[in-house]
């Protein structure tokens, strides 16, 4: 889910990106993406709240629980 105003959405990337499925490379991008956002403690507070899945401010999700996720060291946020 893209906040209006955050990085995910100026980013115009793929949905499925931030899905939890995602492939680790394109779940460390959205983590990325995620990492210098303004919106990134509204947007994890949201996806706790609604049992989200995927990343959420830059956190991996399922059912609203963090996850431990991939390192986002050496990939370039876009």
């Amino acid at each position: 889910m893209a906040f209006d105003g955050g990085r995910c959405r100026a980013a115009s990337v793929e949905p499925y990106w931030f899905d939890e499925t995602a492939r680790a490379k394109d779940q460390a991008r959205a983590l990325a993406i995620c990492d210098r956002c303004q919106l990134a403690e509204s947007c994890l507070a949201r996806g706790t709240r609604v049992m989200g899945s995927g990343v959420w401010g830059g956190e991996v999700l399922h059912e609203g629980r963090v996850l431990k996720h991939p390192s986002t060291r050496g990939v370039e946020s876009p």
